[in-house]
Order: structure tokens, then C-alpha cells, then sequence
């Protein structure tokens, strides 16, 4: 069985920077095609076979990394789904929340967010690129404005 403290440790494993790069890694590299190939099946109730691939990679890319915290925690994976159990008594939405990343629709979700929150932070980037100063306070979108 599972030490004590295993729910805590199984939310900052679920929200360990390693966790999220490892998803944004996969998602930096599928993501667009997803969504791309998303929207042309949307509302047939089915998708190409490249995406369905690229879901199936998602989902051992997942398993894989919770095989790992599963590893760390020296369970078999008997006792690692009991203490899964457990913590879904507790803390049930936490549990679904991280079964429903499973479901195809759900993962399609995230492609579709990872590339909305991308295009966020590069509009931010060309946006503070717009006006650079130096370490002198020099501002050089604004040069030539001041002299008349």
C-alpha cells in the first residue's frame, strides 16, 4: 500500500514542471496538426488516422510518466490503482480530471488551448520586442519623435 502522503505527492507530481515540459514537449510538436485535422472532422464522430496515432502516442507518453511516479513510489501497479482509488474517495474531481486527459476529446481540448496560450505569450513577446531600452533608458521606438 501506498505511504502515507501519496495524494499530495500524486498532485505535485500532476503539477511538477517536469510534468507540464513533457506534455508541452509532445504538444509543441503535434498540437497544430491535431487541431488542424480536428476541425476538418468535426462533427463526423471520427478523425484521421495521423491524429488518432498522435493521440495513442499522447496516451503512452502519459502512462509512461505515471509508470515512473508509480516506480518512485515502489508500488506494483495493483496497489498504485488502490491508492488511486483512495485518493478518488477524497478527491474525486482531482481523479477525474486526470482520467478525463484521456479521452479524445479532452486531449483535442488541450491542443487547442496549448496553441491558443502560444499564441498569447508570442503576442506578448512582440509586443515588449516593440520598444527596446537600453541600459541607458534609451528607447528606440521613440527616436527622432522628441526632436522637432
Amino acid at each position: 500500500m501506498a505511504k502515507p502522503g501519496f495524494e499530495k505527492r500524486l498532485r505535485d507530481f500532476l503539477g511538477s514542471e517536469e510534468f507540464e515540459e513533457t506534455i508541452n514537449g509532445f504538444l509543441s510538436k503535434h498540437a497544430k496538426m491535431v487541431c488542424r485535422e480536428s476541425e476538418t472532422y468535426q462533427g463526423q464522430g471520427e478523425f484521421s488516422i495521423e491524429v488518432h496515432a498522435v493521440w495513442k502516442d499522447y496516451l503512452n507518453m502519459i502512462e509512461g510518466c505515471i509508470e515512473k511516479f508509480q516506480e518512485t513510489e515502489g508500488l506494483t501497479e495493483v496497489e498504485f490503482k488502490r491508492s488511486v482509488e483512495d485518493v478518488a474517495d477524497r478527491a474525486p474531481m482531482m481523479v477525474k480530471l486526470m482520467i478525463a486527459s484521456w479521452e479524445f476529446g479532452q486531449f483535442a481540448e488541450v491542443c487547442k488551448d496549448y496553441l491558443e496560450n502560444e499564441e498569447t505569450m508570442r503576442d506578448e513577446d512582440d509586443d515588449h520586442c516593440d520598444s527596446k531600452q537600453d541600459d541607458d533608458g534609451y528607447d528606440s521606438k521613440r527616436e527622432g519623435k522628441d526632436e522637432k
